[in-house]
């Protein structure tokens, strides 16, 4: 449902009741980013406000250099459920414009939004604080880092420091923030101390928080040693998409050598996960992202040679994911880099 500047409503579907997007014109839009900024906007209307701009950017409605306009609005943002939203919407926007040579404005731009919140909620916990405010904490944090806030990276990497030689243990809740972003700074020592701490795990949950860090090295070599862990004895088959998706997602350069590494090693992957659909998963998560024709074409092709029956749909959906994002892309590309530009 599209309004337009003839209509004086400042809020279409308050409260979210209705199950449709709203797309507004600029006119209508304007008081609702003033409205936003300040929180007088209800906290379930202000997550379907970005929730719906993002959607219709994605369908090609609307515009994606007004979603960007509404992220910066959010900038003082104070609920941890509107923050969920956010994050996840710049986080699939961040993968999407993995593919164009203006990224770094835009983690730059995604950097300056977490400044009042990680101010705000820090690093260390106070008394009798609620459960969200600590999941808000690791969840921003993360984001600040790895849009690459140097002084959130600094501490995560002293915080990491300290707990590998036992001299202060991470908070449980900041782990995989703080084990995360000294991998992404990190070397192949700290691959090594990673792995240490996977051997002394006494629980499955620790274990997760390790394999989510151990995909985000930022060299080939790296990005092959996570690779080549999923797929040892040390790991069981039902984890091993964990590392693989921390891989993909890690950067364009661990997408396309965990995708290379899939087609290398295409045997032993799917020996590995014969009768389970966790192949499944492990397609989707390492090539649904992918933004151009020609991977699409290019994974078509390799599942045409290399038939798998229990993967057919899921390359079907891969592929239709990559054109979205490659039709997405093609639309948006020339007016997220003007928009970016004006900010520098």
């Amino acid at each position: 449902m599209i309004f337009g500047k003839e209509k004086t409503i400042s809020r279409v579907n308050p409260g979210s009741v209705g199950f449709y997007w709203v797309n507004y014109e600029a006119e209508m839009l304007t008081p609702l980013l003033q409205a936003v900024a300040d929180g007088s906007l209800d906290t379930r209307d202000r997550i379907q406000l970005i929730d719906d701009a993002f959607a219709l950017a994605q369908a090609g409605v609307g515009s994606t250099v007004r979603v960007l306009e509404l992220f910066a609005a959010y900038a003082n943002e104070k609920e941890f459920t509107v923050w969920e939203t956010l994050v996840g919407n710049l986080g699939a926007l961040s993968r999407l414009l993995a593919n164009t040579d203006y990224h770094d404005q835009f983690k730059k731009f995604a950097e300056k939004l977490f400044d009042t919140v990680v101010e705000r909620v820090g690093w260390e916990a106070e008394a009798n604080e609620s459960p969200l405010t600590s999941m808000m904490r690791s969840m921003v944090l993360s984001a600040h880092g790895h849009y690459g806030n140097p002084k959130t990276i600094d501490h995560a990497r002293c915080r990491f420091d300290d707990h590998v030689c036992e001299k202060m243990i991470c908070n449980v809740d900041l782990r995989t923030t703080v084990f995360s972003l000294a991998m992404k700074h990190g070397s192949e020592e700290t691959f090594d101390q990673l792995c240490k701490l996977h051997h002394m795990s006494a629980s499955q949950e620790e274990s997760v928080r390790l394999y989510r860090a151990m995909g985000y090295g930022q060299t080939p070599s790296l990005i092959k040693r996570c690779l080549d862990y999923a797929m040892s004895d040390k790991v069981r088959a039902q984890d091993c998409c964990t590392l693989f998706a921390s891989a993909a997602n890690s950067s364009k350069m661990g997408r396309e050598l965990s995708w290379q590494y899939v087609r290398d090693n295409w045997d032993k992957v799917k020996e590995r996960f014969t009768g389970s659909f966790m192949l499944q998963r492990l397609i989707s998560s390492v090539c649904s992202e992918f933004a151009s024709e020609e991977r699409a074409k290019e994974v078509e092709e390799f599942f045409t040679a290399n038939p798998a029956t229990s993967v057919e749909r899921t390359v079907k959906q891969s592929c239709e994911a990559i054109r979205l994002n490659a039709q997405w892309l093609g639309r948006d590309r020339e007016a997220i880099a003007v928009w970016l530009n004006s900010r520098s």
